[in-house]
């Protein structure tokens, strides 16, 4: 039965999750690679298979029918089998929603796979209305629980930031070579923090506990650029990272210098 299979690729879904969890394979560039075509695999099968719901409701009416006859002796009332039906179809689909909206999340906190091929990260986020939790992504595309996104093309500058609109965020970076330091020297920065009737608006651009750009409450736009010389080693690829809260928008440029870490010193003060 159609119905059935939809909660198998549903399980399915949860199951490649778990499988990359627990680490089943030791390269996690290897295992993430195969999470993600696991799971557009099984999407697709979910769309194939949604397309033939009409005639799936056709055959979980016949089953449940059937079932209802071989216990009761005769048939089942016609109002009754069209509501029964009409909920094992329902309860079908809303499995099927959250096993997907589960996988798309699990992917998109997921880090970036690649290492980073040049001293280049380019970091962007924006949202709606958010209660004022922070929306942030990170040089290796992480992001904060709040982002619902992370886009893999980059984001088109719009100033104007729906109050509505889901928190997305683009990341173009990845992790540092084994025995390389990223020494940012220039980031370029443009954003909005308009704010909406859900709180404040807010954008950072920050590297650790130094922010180089941000505004509050602010409907103007700005940008602006940050010189200077700051040494991101293996393991601090976390600390680069831009945030916004209630409707804006910011988009940052780090450049700079992949040079050995031995030798990179030390940031400016």
């Amino acid at each position: 039965m159609r119905s059935r299979t939809l909660f198998v690729v549903a399980v399915g879904l949860f199951a490649a999750l778990a499988r990359a969890s627990a680490g089943e394979e030791e390269n996690p560039a290897k295992r993430l690679v195969a999470l993600e075509a696991e799971i557009r695999r099984l999407l697709a099968e979910v769309e194939a298979l949604r397309a033939e719901l009409p005639r799936d409701a056709a055959s979980v009416g016949a089953e449940i029918g059937a079932e209802y006859e071989l216990r009761m002796g005769e048939p089942i009332p016609e109002p009754v089998l069209a509501r029964a039906t009409a909920a094992v179809v329902e309860r079908t689909r809303v499995a099927v929603k959250q096993a997907v909206t589960a996988a798309v999340a699990e992917t998109r906190k997921t880090p970036l796979v690649n290492v980073l091929p040049s001293p280049l990260v380019i970091l962007q986020v924006r949202g709606g209305a958010g209660g004022g939790n922070p929306n942030w992504v990170d040089m290796v595309g992480r992001t904060s629980i709040y982002v619902d996104e992370r886009s893999r093309r980059e984001l088109p500058w719009n100033p104007v930031v729906g109050i509505d609109e889901d928190a997305r965020a683009f990341a173009l970076g990845g992790s540092l070579p084994q025995g390389k330091a990223f020494v940012i020297t220039k980031v370029t920065w443009r954003g909005i923090a308009a704010g909406d009737s859900n709180g404040h608006g807010e954008f950072v651009v920050r590297i650790g506990t130094r922010t180089l750009a941000s505004a509050r409450d602010d409907v103007a736009v700005r940008e602006g650029t940050w010189e200077g010389r700051i040494v991101i080693r293996a393991g601090e690829e976390a600390t680069v990272q831009c945030e916004v809260a209630n409707s804006s928008h910011v988009e940052a440029r780090f450049e700079g210098a992949l040079v050995d870490a031995a030798t990179a010193g030390a940031s400016d003060d």
